[in-house]
C-alpha cells in the first residue's frame, strides 16, 4: 500500500516533498546554530540563505496542495479546468524553486566573500554574483513565457 493512501505516482511527490522540508529545516537550523553559537555573527550569506530555504520550503508546500489537487493520479479523472488549475500552480511554483537556487548561489556568493583575504577572490565572488543575477533575470523571462 503505498503511502498517504495515494496512488504510486502521488505517493512519491509526498514523500519527496515531506523529505525535502524537513531536510532544508534541518540543514538551516543547523547553520542558524552555528553561527549563533559557535562563529558568528549573521551576515548577507545567511539572510540570503534564509531566503532560499524559505522558497524552498514554500514550493514543498504547494507540490502537496498540487498533489491533493490531483497531480501524477492517473486514475483520478480531473476536468479541463482542474488540469489547467494544477498546471497554472505548478507553473507560478517554478518560478519560486527558481528563487530557491537563486538565493542559495547568492548565499554561496557571499560566503566565499566573506571568507576571502586576497583581492583575486573578492572579484570572483562578485562576478559570480553578476552571473547569477543576469541567471535569474533570464530564466524569469523565460518563465513568464512560457505558458
Amino acid at each position: 500500500m503505498p503511502p498517504f493512501d495515494l496512488e504510486l505516482g502521488p505517493s512519491y511527490l509526498m514523500v519527496l516533498a515531506i523529505t525535502s522540508a524537513i531536510y532544508l529545516i534541518m540543514v538551516f537550523a543547523i547553520r542558524l546554530f552555528l553561527r549563533l553559537k559557535v562563529n558568528g555573527p549573521l551576515g548577507k550569506d545567511d539572510w540570503a540563505c534564509a531566503v532560499s530555504t524559505s522558497f524552498g520550503l514554500v514550493y514543498s508546500v504547494v507540490v502537496i496542495v498540487q498533489v491533493f489537487l490531483g497531480l501524477g493520479s492517473k486514475f483520478r479523472k480531473l476536468s479541463p479546468a482542474q488540469a489547467n488549475t494544477i498546471a497554472i500552480i505548478g507553473w507560478a511554483n517554478g518560478m519560486c524553486l527558481t528563487f530557491a537556487g537563486f538565493f542559495s548561489k547568492v548565499s554561496g556568493c557571499f560566503l566565499l566573500a566573506r571568507i576571502t583575504k586576497t583581492k583575486k577572490h573578492l572579484v570572483v565572488a562578485h562576478a559570480l554574483l553578476v552571473a547569477m543575477i543576469l541567471w535569474m533575470i533570464q530564466a524569469q523571462v523565460y518563465t513568464i513565457f512560457q505558458w
